[in-house]
């Protein structure tokens, strides 16, 4: 769709498998999103004051870089995915005049970034801002990933105009914000809760604990493991012989035991053809 159109319009952002922004000369754009959806894509036009990322951009560059070439950069203290080659910042990209100028004409590859910063081993992405148009977004190119995504910003819609409350803040801004580090703090991210309530009397209860009653519910044995007389026998002293039972309807005794040759080793001196006889 952008062949024949490269100096009225390009690609300007990448943001997700599914959200690529065409920017450029406003016909030129219409044409495109009139194909799209013809063809079933969804379409829908941005509120900017210009077409960012584009060839429209180009007559500003030169002055935009000699104002920057007055400008001293340093390294940044903390990695930087950069938003231009999708890729974590090598040393001295960032503080070089032309990166910048290229940022401003180049395509934002957000998407791509979002993919390094969880190459690079990130578990936790944080939106701080106005809404939550970019949580979104890295959720799409993140699907299927075990990360967390949070915004902190996404009550814009909420903003009353009224006397800030607590920080500085709008109420809606307070509870997005609240929102986000109660989600981060769900993820398992240490949140720094004293800063948070440092300018409120609080204190740390205890949760109350639940009163458990404890009641047994196994049926109690009356005897003892091994004992004889549960089992209706009595015990006798016999090197041989352990337990002994009247039998019922007689004067006769029944006697029971148990022969082994690990319980009576002297068994093995009495052997026949290989078998332990129990002599007479």
């Amino acid at each position: 769709l952008l062949a024949g159109r490269e100096g009225e319009v390009g690609i300007a952002a990448v943001n997700g498998p599914s959200a690529v922004v065409v920017s450029g000369a406003e016909k030129a754009v219409e044409e495109i999103a009139q194909v799209l959806a013809e063809r079933g894509v969804r379409t829908r036009r941005l509120r900017v004051s210009h077409a960012f990322h584009s060839p429209l951009m180009e007559p500003m560059l030169a002055e935009f870089g000699a104002v920057l070439g007055s400008l001293t950069f340093a390294e940044p203290s903390i990695p930087v995915v950069s938003n231009v080659t999708g890729r974590v910042a090598e040393p001295g990209l960032l503080a070089d005049p032309a990166y910048w100028v290229r940022h401003v004409r180049e395509a934002v590859r957000f998407a791509d970034g979002v993919s390094a910063a969880r190459a690079a081993g990130a578990t936790v992405f944080v939106e701080v801002g106005p809404d939550a148009t970019l949580t979104a977004l890295a959720q799409q190119t993140l699907t299927g990933e075990e990360v967390c995504v949070s915004a902190a910003g996404r009550m814009r819609e909420e903003r009353t105009g009224k006397a800030s409350g607590r920080h500085g803040m709008a109420p809606g801004e307070v509870g997005g914000f609240v929102s986000a580090l109660a989600r981060l703090h769900t993820c398992g991210v240490t949140v720094e809760w004293s800063a948070y309530f440092a300018d409120v009397a609080t204190r740390d209860v205890d949760l109350p604990t639940y009163a458990f009653q404890h009641e047994r519910y196994w049926i109690t044995s009356g005897h003892v493991p091994g004992d004889m007389n549960a089992a209706g026998l009595g015990t006798v002293d016999h090197p041989l012989l352990s337990a002994v039972t009247e039998v019922a309807g007689g004067e006769s005794m029944l006697f029971s035991g148990r022969l082994s040759l690990g319980a009576q080793p002297w068994l093995a001196d009495h052997v026949v053809n290989g078998a332990v006889v129990l002599p007479g």
